[in-house]
């Protein structure tokens, strides 16, 4: 039980900073993946207090490991949102300057292209 204490404590921290790590990147899958690990090292924090009969700190990490996982529901639920919305614009966009370019092509006494490619 003592070893179980002394080395869980060690993993627990690792795993904590390399959430931590993973949460302040400015990729987006790398800060979704930061989310799941900061989550992990929490429950793992929970488990090792169960142990140590520090249910303060269980209740603590519980809470900790539900906020991590809401936010990785959370922004990659945003995410896939955004990707909608991009591809709609990219497609409104491509409209628009196929739009244009056959106006032009027309002011100009040129024969309009059927399709865009």
């Amino acid at each position: 039980m003592n070893n179980f204490v002394l080395y869980g404590q060690w993993v627990v921290v690792v795993i904590s900073l390399l959430g931590v790590a993973l949460v302040s990147s400015t990729k987006h899958n790398t800060r979704l993946s930061g989310y799941i690990v900061t989550a992990l090292g929490r429950l793992s924090g929970a488990v090792l207090f169960i142990f140590l009969d520090l249910y303060a700190f269980v209740l603590v990490n519980i809470i900790h490991t539900i906020i991590g996982l809401r936010g990785y529901f959370k922004n990659k639920k945003e995410l896939s949102l955004n990707i909608d919305n991009r591809k709609k614009e990219k497609a409104e966009r491509k409209d628009w300057i196929f739009d244009i370019e056959n106006t032009r092509r027309e002011n100009v006494g040129l024969s309009k292209f059927e399709t865009y490619s």
